[in-house]
């Protein structure tokens, strides 16, 4: 690959605000709990029927201090700690709990099988698995042969003597232990500084488990990325973001979590999917993220309502006049199709799509009915993040600009200019966890290889 490398149309996004640095999501935390301390940070229910609970700024930064106190008092420092579940607020602060003072953490896709879980474990060389309690069952079973796993930890047990055996625990019972060594003066969690620089997340690509690769992810890759998005997509404190994808995709953690979070945001967790039309009217985010097939469901419902109304003619006008009178600056749109906007609660400004193209047409429609999209390209490798739509400029068709700070190109294009998409940046991995051939094959000369296809414009528009 190296001797044939010709890259060409080298381009790199630029930043429109300015974001303060972060070195580690440590840092991120500390900074969020002292700028935003009685800010709310979440919004979830434990069960979808139960009350919603709320969770300040410095709340959330407690609850990590004390999750991860606990699992260090336990002796389970420098562990890789596996997590699956669906999304909860225990997986987040089990996550960050683990990433930022204690060791590893390993995403799991909760889709799994069980045989492919046990596979995963074994793989990612993992001490610990914390986990949600549908899984129960499976990690009962799974612990009868995996001797390795040194702690097991049920996120939300049905009952506190959930189980006899020593190497099973609640999160509550965790985090109760740790806020109370917190306040006998225990501080060896909380002045512990993670390494920017090493391995701090284990994530598996798609495909079975045999052919899966771990990709190693560093406080410095996604810190990196969670900035860089700074620098083009601006939110104010208090504006909230609904997490709808799963936590363990990169492109839901760093876009839908980190990020919402660094900006001051509320993150309100979506109690399913059957349950996102409902958590839409009550928890009324200001952004929505989401793959192209949610957002064509929604489109289609509010089409079928204009349809039975017969108000399509009515309505295509309207579009029409009221995108002209934008172009000129008088921007009418969310106002005159307040009524389009309240399937998403009514205040959603802003789409960002990610995993696959959206189609023209539904941009098109959202775009006209006064909410922006944002069409984003990323991979796991990436943090995920290199390029999308952002608050200057944004066309249909394309996945915008790269983020600043981070570098596209085409890699042997043909003669219409098209080839592979290589990127570079502090946001590439360090690399596949113990395959140094895939890592070469993938990073030549500082440029990760993405075994995509594009075309970069003369706006440097993907």
């Amino acid at each position: 690959m190296g001797d044939t490398l010709n890259i060409v149309n080298i381009t790199e996004g630029k930043a429109y605000y300015t974001v303060p640095k972060i070195n580690t999501l440590k840092e991120m935390l500390k900074m969020c709990a002292d700028k935003y301390s009685s800010n709310i940070a979440f919004k979830f229910r434990n069960e979808p029927r139960l009350p919603t609970i709320t969770k300040t700024f410095l709340e959330f930064y407690d609850d990590v201090n004390a999750f991860g106190s606990s699992l260090t008092e336990l002796g389970l420092k420098n562990s890789r700690i596996a997590i699956i579940g669906e999304n909860r607020y225990e997986w987040v602060v089990s996550y960050l709990g683990t990433i930022n003072g204690v060791g590893v953490a390993v995403p799991l896709d909760r889709m799994l099988p069980p045989n492919e879980i046990e596979l995963m474990l074994e793989r990612g060389e993992v001490d610990v698995l914390v986990y949600s309690e549908s899984f129960q069952q499976t990690v009962e079973n799974i612990s009868k042969n995996n001797t390795n796993l040194k702690a097991l930890i049920c996120m939300n047990p049905k009952n506190t003597d959930f189980i006899d055996d020593s190497k099973f625990f609640s999160f509550e019972s965790l985090l109760n232990k740790g806020k109370e060594l917190i306040e006998n003066g225990y501080e060896e969690y909380i002045n512990t500084d993670p390494d920017p620089d090493v391995l701090s997340v284990l994530l598996f690509t798609s495909g079975t488990s045999a052919s899966s690769k771990a990709v190693m992810l560093s406080h410095k890759n996604i810190c990196s990325d969670i900035m860089s998005l700074g620098g083009v997509v601006h939110f104010k404190p208090g504006d909230s973001v609904l997490s709808i994808l799963p936590l363990h995709h990169t492109f839901e953690n760093t876009t839908g979590l980190l990020f919402p979070l660094f900006l001051g945001m509320t993150v309100s967790i979506c109690d399913g999917l059957k349950y996102l039309s409902k958590n839409l009217t009550e928890y009324k985010p200001d952004c929505l993220i989401g793959v192209p097939l949610i957002f064509d469901k929604f489109k289609g419902k509010i089409l079928d309502e204009i349809k039975k109304k017969d108000m399509e003619k009515k309505i295509n006008t309207l579009m029409g006049i009221l995108n002209f009178l934008s172009y000129l600056g008088i921007d009418l749109r969310r106002k005159i199709f307040k009524k389009l906007l309240e399937p998403f609660g009514g205040k959603i400004r802003v789409i960002v799509t990610g995993g696959a193209a959206m189609e023209d047409d539904t941009t098109k429609f959202y775009e006209s009915i006064g909410v922006k999209v944002y069409q984003g390209y990323g991979l796991t490798e990436t943090s995920p993040v290199v390029a999308g739509g952002n608050d200057y400029i944004r066309k249909t068709g394309t996945c915008g600009n790269p983020l600043p700070g981070v570098k596209i190109a085409i890699a042997n294009p043909d003669s219409s200019g098209s080839g592979e998409l290589v990127v570079k940046g502090s946001n590439v991995m360090l690399g596949y966890w113990k395959n140094e051939e895939a890592t070469k094959e993938a990073i030549v000369d500082g440029w990760f290889h993405t075994g995509d296809l594009g075309r970069i414009d003369k706006k440097g528009l993907i």
